[in-house]
């Protein structure tokens, strides 16, 4: 099943949610579900870990050379750790998409 890590919107903190999420790495590499520079500069200052990649369903987006499809990380669990920022909007859709697409561990923050 995945795992999520909530925050509450109205008391969002980058910090504790890079805590959570370096617990939680066990070596693996993050991807972000798009990007997010404030929470990037974090990962930096905190983790001083950049972003592997980006992915996106949105095919517009797939011209950049950092931005894969979502597919890109299916069935790899044990080599990505997903996250996802709190401006972009989560939705059981999104989760059933992971979940069937062999995510089992996604650290995710939202509102």
């Amino acid at each position: 099943m995945s795992e999520y890590l909530k925050c509450d919107i109205e008391a969002w903190d980058y910090h504790q949610l890079l805590d959570q999420i370096s617990e939680n790495l066990n070596g693996r590499k993050i991807v972000l579900r798009w990007k997010a520079p404030e929470f990037e500069k974090c990962l930096f200052e905190q983790l001083g870990m950049k972003a592997f990649f980006y992915v996106t369903r949105d095919k517009r987006r797939l011209n950049e050379s950092d931005s894969f499809d979502d597919s890109e990380i299916f069935g790899k669990s044990d080599q990505y750790a997903l996250v996802i920022g709190e401006d972009l909007r989560w939705n059981q859709a999104d989760n059933d998409r992971y979940l069937q697409g062999g995510i089992e561990k996604t650290e995710m923050c939202f509102g």
